[in-house]
């Protein structure tokens, strides 16, 4: 992989965790840790579960 090829996954990798927490700290926010699922989040978010794990 080159380093621009690297540099462009590393900035949407970061794009879609920035995401993920914030939907995260929304929902637990909202509603509680107990109560928040990762299903929750995945629609919130449009990532697949194969991308969140």
């Amino acid at each position: 992989m080159s380093d621009v090829t690297a540099k462009k996954d590393t900035r949407k990798g970061n794009a879609t965790r920035e995401r993920l927490l914030d939907a995260a700290e929304s929902a637990i926010l909202e509603k509680g840790f107990a109560a928040t699922s990762i299903d929750e989040l995945h629609a919130a978010t449009g990532i697949t579960k194969s991308g969140f794990f």
